[in-house]
């Protein structure tokens, strides 16, 4: 997601496309189905939102429309398997 997909005022995302990887390899894509296309309220995490890209911004991070909303640490898209070694699976545990 970058922040053009957020609309702040309605407190919406919406899902256009999708990441893929393969080999190493990240890029952006449609997504695979019209259904995929979609419009998510999110208005309970405005806030939670307006704090995180404050956070974004005061760490120089992009904040403007071409920037990712949940960006790694070296401001590129989080790939999938780090996700799950780093965060989620020790959280399992």
């Amino acid at each position: 997601l970058t922040w053009a997909d957020y609309d702040p005022q309605a407190g919406a995302l919406t899902v256009v496309k999708s990441l893929a990887e393969l080999n190493g390899e990240l890029w952006v894509k449609d997504t695979k189905t019209a259904n995929a296309r979609r419009r998510v309220v999110l208005g309970f995490a405005v806030p939670h939102l307006a704090a995180h890209r404050a956070r974004l911004a005061a760490e120089g991070r992009d904040v403007g429309p071409g920037g990712l909303v949940f960006p790694d640490s070296c401001g590129s898209h989080l790939r999938k398997s780090n996700y799950q070694r780093r965060h989620f699976a020790p959280l399992l545990k």
